[in-house]
């Protein structure tokens, strides 16, 4: 077939196989109410959080609220105009009531008291 070089293994995965970060899809659930969207993801990290960014902002994402462990400079994120607010609790634990009420502050800031209508509003 055409030129009877021989390719390396390494060579043609070079060519084949993109960077690690560009290779898995994000995981991510959308749940939708009447007036509250959400969209739950896995934590990204700093070599994936352009991919991140990028779906956030396709799916209105106005908020974003980490549960775990910081895993990404949230800089670049609030760079792109989302803020991100850290709540953190132990896994597998029910969050404190301290939490659940900056959770619900959250909550209502996003969906019930804008300032201006956020049609499509979304917390990640």
């Amino acid at each position: 077939f055409g030129s009877s070089r021989r390719v390396a293994p390494r060579e043609f995965l070079g060519r084949c196989v993109s960077p690690p970060a560009m290779q898995q899809p994000i995981d991510a659930s959308l749940i939708e109410g009447k007036k509250l969207k959400f969209l739950i993801t896995d934590a990204p990290k700093n070599e994936n959080i352009d991919a991140y960014i990028k779906l956030w902002k396709k799916k209105g994402v106005r908020q974003v609220v980490r549960t775990c462990e910081e895993t990404y400079d949230k800089q670049k994120v609030e760079a792109e105009g989302i803020p991100v607010t850290d709540l953190p609790f132990s896994d597998g634990q029910s969050p404190p009531e301290k939490v659940l009420k900056q959770w619900m502050d959250i909550i209502d800031e996003t969906f019930f008291l804008p300032k201006e209508p956020q049609p499509g509003a979304c917390i990640a």
